[in-house]
């Protein structure tokens, strides 16, 4: 829960599917971000579902936050080693799925094949 935030929120980490069919939700599953109001209604999704959220980066005077997640390219059933990482940037005051900050076009160039 975060009260320092001009519009206060909850932050949630959930995981909707078992990717690796381990019978368990966890860390090796995608792990989504979410926030609501302090109230818990207007569940917005931050993260994409084929990403693994790790952390964020606050900045106060934007009130935006920089989330890093971790990506599975080779779309393999596991996020146990990470792979690759993305930006993605989200104004607080209008929460919604995160903007990526590099292209897909730039992400494939840096890839070491």
């Amino acid at each position: 829960i975060h009260h320092d935030y001009n519009r206060p929120q909850i932050f949630y980490r959930i995981v909707k599917e078992d990717i690796n069919n381990d019978s368990m939700y966890n860390e090796l599953d995608p792990v989504m971000l979410y926030t609501s109001s302090l109230l818990g209604d207007s569940l917005v999704q931050l993260t994409p579902d084929n990403e693994q959220y790790a952390e964020y980066f606050y900045y106060d005077n934007t009130q935006t936050i920089l989330i890093r997640t971790n990506m599975n390219p080779d779309n393999d059933t596991s996020f146990a080693t990470v792979m690759e990482t993305n930006f993605r940037e989200v104004h607080l005051s209008t929460p919604s799925l995160g903007k990526e900050i590099f292209s897909q076009g730039l992400r494939d160039s840096l890839r070491v094949n």
